[in-house]
């Protein structure tokens, strides 16, 4: 039988005993502090990766704004485009109306008076042109919009003094070269401010 005996003195015993805790001590606080150190990185690092992704966001988000501001000034200016094209357009038919009738009035020889200027066809604006049922659709019809009809010529009706007078006037239209073709409708005897005339009507065609 063995017998283990200490003969270390007891304070020196407790002072082991008291060195062995506090390392104990210092290996849990340095472990605690090794894991809260970790803890701070990880959330540091995920913290600056929110940050950028906020700052990126709120990038993204005035790009947007600036873009649809773009996009809005864009959409004005392209209206105010499409009504000066519209504008033009309308400008443009009504200089050649003018300039017609001008060339008109210039080619009208004395005793020719004009009562009526018509376009053929005489209705060449846009209408709405119904197309019957859909397959896809019950009881409901489909609107479409048809092509409006050019315009082929002009019709001219008024009244000459004489035979004489509205030959003159048809040789005048064929000198002017308004038309490629003039065309005599109708013509019959008239009166005109109780005065013999001749009623006639042209037609001018392109």
């Amino acid at each position: 039988m063995t017998v283990q005996v200490n003969l270390l003195p007891e304070s020196y015993r407790k002072a082991r005993q008291h060195e062995k805790w506090f390392r104990r001590g210092v290996a849990v606080w340095v472990t605690f502090m090794a894991v809260e150190l970790c803890v701070g990185l990880v959330l540091h690092y995920r913290t600056g990766e929110k940050r950028d992704l906020l700052a990126a966001i709120d990038q993204t988000r005035n790009a947007t704004q600036s873009l649809k501001e773009e996009l809005k000034e864009a959409r004005h200016q392209a209206s105010l485009i499409k009504k000066n094209i519209v504008l033009a357009k309308q400008l443009r038919a009504t200089h050649r109306w003018s300039r017609l009738l001008a060339s008109l009035a210039q080619a009208a020889p004395d005793g020719i008076v004009l009562s009526s200027i018509a376009t053929d066809p005489p209705k060449w604006s846009r209408v709405r042109q119904q197309v019957g049922f859909a397959k896809k659709t019950k009881d409901k019809r489909v609107e479409t919009d048809a092509e409006p009809p050019p315009i082929k010529g002009t019709i001219l009706s008024g009244y000459a003094a004489d035979h004489e007078v509205l030959s003159q006037f048809l040789s005048a239209l064929h000198a002017s070269e308004l038309f490629d073709a003039v065309d005599l409708q109708r013509m019959r005897r008239d009166q005109l401010r109780e005065q013999e005339a001749v009623a006639f009507a042209l037609r001018g065609s392109w």
